[in-house]
């Protein structure tokens, strides 16, 4: 797991975007989610969480709180690899 922390204007978005363009031939799925602290704050994390998971996952998932959400993360996706910036959220699974 890999984490781009660093300040507002920093180029982490531009970073992170990059790097998934370049490796995202490697995995069999992926999921890009930008602008994180803003998409939690409007919709909230629990629909973030079912987007990773559906996304990664290729089936409609459904997290009824924030508690379960990490739990079905860390229980579903514990043998994939995953790339991960807090402040985009990407997403990969390994083919």
């Amino acid at each position: 797991m890999v984490g781009i922390w660093g300040v507002g204007g920093g180029g982490k978005t531009t970073l992170a975007s990059a790097v998934y363009m370049e490796i995202s031939h490697q995995f069999e799925a992926c999921c890009l989610v930008e602008n994180i602290r803003e998409e939690s704050s409007k919709h909230g994390l629990k629909k973030l969480q079912e987007k990773i998971l559906s996304v990664a996952l290729k089936t409609a998932v459904v997290v009824d709180s924030e508690i379960e959400g990490r739990s079905m993360i860390k229980r579903r996706l514990c043998h994939k690899r995953v790339l991960r910036d807090p402040m985009i959220g990407l997403v990969r699974e390994a083919g």
